[in-house]
C-alpha cells in the first residue's frame, strides 16, 4: 500500500499534530494537504437577532456581531494557513490548503476519497473523548484514517492487529511501509481469525514481513476486547497503534481507541 496523497483535517492549531503530519508526509514521499472547515453554523448564528456573546471576563452580554464574527473566523482561517506553513515548508513536501465554507462533517466526508491517508486530531479533551469529527469519519472512513495528537519519534515502534483477513492484510502492508520508510519496528498482535488459528496467523504475518525485508516481534491474543487489546500496547511501549477495524464492533473501537492513548492508524 503506498500512501501518496495525505489530508490532514484542521479543526484549530495544533502544532504537535501538524508537525507529526508534516513529518509523516516527509518520511512517506507524500503530497500533504490541509483542510480547514468555516463552520457555516456559527455565520447562521451570529444572523439571528436573538444572538447574544458574553464577556466571560465580566459576564456582561452585548449583541452578537455577524461582521465581526466572520472577520474572526476568516483571522482563524490564515492563521491555521500559516500553521501548516510553518510545520510543511522544513520539511521541503508538497503541501496545499483547502479552506471550505460549510458544514464540518459534510465538506471534510467530501474530501476523504482524495486521500489515501487521512489525518486528524484523536481527542477533544483532557478526557480522552474522541472529537465529534473524528467519531464521524470513524463511521464513514474509506481511506486509513490516523488519528494523532503528537509528533511521532523519528524511528516509530509500530504495532498492528493481525487475523489473517484481507482488512487486516491491508493494515499490515501500511504499518510495514511506514516502517520501512521511517526505519522503525515493528510488532505484530496475532489473533485469531474466521477459521484461523494464531499460530497460523502468525505464519502468513512472518511470511509477508520477510517478503518485504522486514522482522518482527510477534505477541498473542486468544480475546479481542479493549482490555486485551490496550492492555498488550502499553507493555509494548509503542509509538504507533495500526488497527483494522473490522476485528471489532464499532463500540469497542472508539473504546479501545480512546484508551490507547496513542496515536493510531485506522484501517477499514
Amino acid at each position: 500500500m503506498t500512501i501518496k496523497r495525505i489530508l490532514v483535517v484542521l479543526e484549530g492549531i495544533d502544532r504537535a499534530m501538524l508537525n507529526g503530519a508534516a513529518r509523516l508526509a516527509a518520511a512517506l514521499d507524500a503530497e500533504l494537504k490541509g483542510l480547514f472547515v468555516e463552520d457555516v453554523t456559527l455565520f447562521q448564528v451570529a444572523q439571528l437577532p436573538i444572538s447574544q456573546e458574553i464577556n466571560i471576563y465580566t459576564a456582561s452580554t452585548n449583541p452578537l456581531d455577524g461582521r465581526r464574527v466572520t472577520r474572526q473566523i476568516r483571522a482563524q482561517s490564515r492563521r491555521v494557513r500559516r500553521a501548516l506553513a510553518l510545520a510543511a515548508e522544513p520539511q521541503r513536501i508538497r503541501w496545499t490548503m483547502d479552506i471550505r465554507r460549510g458544514k464540518v462533517s459534510v465538506e471534510v466526508e467530501r474530501a476523504i476519497p482524495e486521500a489515501d491517508l487521512v489525518i486528524m486530531p484523536r481527542t477533544s479533551d483532557r478526557r480522552g473523548e474522541l472529537t465529534t469529527t473524528a467519531r464521524h469519519v470513524l463511521d464513514k472512513m474509506t481511506s486509513p484514517v490516523l488519528l494523532l495528537d503528537e509528533e511521532l519519534p523519528d524511528r516509530p515502534s509500530v504495532i498492528v492487529v493481525y487475523d489473517g483477513s484481507e482488512r487486516a492484510q491491508s493494515a499490515i502492508e501500511l504499518a510495514a511501509e511506514v516502517v520501512r520508510q521511517t526505519g522503525g519496528y515493528i510488532t505484530v498482535i496475532t489473533v485469531p481469525g474466521p477459521g484461523t488459528s494464531v499460530r497460523t496467523c502468525q505464519r502468513l504475518a512472518f511470511e509477508f514481513l520477510a517478503s518485504v525485508n522486514l522482522i518482527a516481534q510477534c505477541r498473542w491474543l486468544e480475546q479481542v476486547n479493549p482490555l486485551t487489546v490496550v492492555h498488550t500496547l502499553h507493555e509494548a511501549e509503542a509509538d504507533l497503534f495500526v488497527l483494522p477495524v473490522t476485528l471489532m464492533d464499532p463500540q469497542d473501537m472508539v473504546a479501545t481507541v480512546a484508551r490507547a492513548e496513542l496515536p493510531t492508524l485506522l484501517v477499514r
